[in-house]
């Protein structure tokens, strides 16, 4: 049996198959806390006897059971890296970055101060575990629970950051080691290459949305008119300018491969709600600004009556 594990065809199925396995597995561990909190959350609670003998109970088992998952955790890359993968440490290394990386992934999806508290101790468990199985001779345990204490301050002090410090955009916000490493954020980075067309596409959208919320935000009048409001007028006239030469430059060809319906929607709604905006609110005509509201909500109501099965992937 040590003899077919060792094989070549065998070690070659156990490195495709390490990497997967390992996510898998961590991911659905990390799952089931989050999981488990949101049905909690969504339970009617009364107080009565019975919940309290219930939430006694919870509390009596709780430390064996966070224990319990404490040790799935941390030995699930043992597991992956040790004995599933035929390289160790080369593997170790190779799904330690892998992890690290998309738990960043992961952490942006939620962005909230206690998913980052969860995320940082759900990672510095399994860089733990990473650290034990990279190391063979005792002289190489000792070194790296060192290195390992270090690599997970470094961790949490970049998750930390990360969160706290925000660079902000007109289209969203993220963090200061993505501005600093990539100048972008991680998620876009990581993206894979959208065509030109497709940028426009999203470019244009995001600039009109940036408007319309902050019309909903001001009102159509007082954003169009006010003086106090010059700033974000003047904001919104950028924004649907830009729009508007993003959206102007997208040709009917490509809207018509994803929908058939969606040029004559787009260039007959949502350019010219852009059109009317930037001129609106240039000039502050209340009229052009209603218009352009007008234009952009037909827009949407077409967008709504769709079906997401009835647009092809744009790229």
């Amino acid at each position: 049996m040590a003899n077919i594990w060792s094989s070549i065809p065998v070690k070659i199925v156990r490195a495709i198959l390490f990497i997967p396995i390992g996510l898998i597995i961590l991911f659905v561990l990390q799952a089931i806390p989050i999981v488990l909190f949101n049905w909690i959350a969504l339970k009617p609670f009364t107080l009565n006897w019975l919940s309290v003998l219930a939430a006694l109970f919870i509390v009596s088992i709780g430390g064996g059971i966070a224990y319990f998952y404490a040790m799935l955790v941390f030995f699930s890359p043992m597991l992956t890296c040790k004995i599933i993968a035929p390289w160790c440490r080369v593997a170790t290394i190779i799904f330690g970055v892998l992890f690290v990386v998309l738990e960043f992934l992961w952490y942006q999806a939620g962005n909230s101060l206690w998913f980052l508290i969860y995320n940082m101790i759900f990672t510095l468990v399994v860089v733990s575990g990473l650290v034990v199985s990279y190391a063979t001779t005792v002289e190489e345990k000792r070194a790296t629970k060192v290195i390992g204490v270090v690599c997970g301050a470094l961790i949490v002090l970049v998750f930390i950051a990360n969160h706290c410090i925000r660079v902000a955009t007109p289209e969203k916000d993220y963090g200061i080691i993505e501005e600093l490493v990539m100048g972008r954020p991680l998620t876009e980075a990581l993206a894979p290459p959208w065509s030109d067309n497709y940028k426009r596409w999203e470019a244009s959208t995001k600039f009109g949305n940036v408007v319309a919320d902050l019309i909903q935000q001001h009102g159509i009048a007082d954003l169009a008119l006010i003086p106090k409001l010059t700033e974000q007028r003047q904001l919104a006239q950028r924004m649907s300018e830009a729009a508007y030469t993003n959206a102007i430059a997208i040709p009917a060809a490509y809207l018509a491969a994803s929908n058939p319906d969606l040029p004559k929607a787009y260039f007959g709604n949502f350019v010219p709600a852009m059109d009317c905006w930037r001129h609106g609110f240039a000039d502050s005509d209340l009229k052009l600004v209603r218009q352009g509201v007008s234009n952009y909500n037909a827009f949407l109501v077409w967008i709504q009556s769709c079906q997401r099965s009835d647009f092809k992937g744009m790229r």
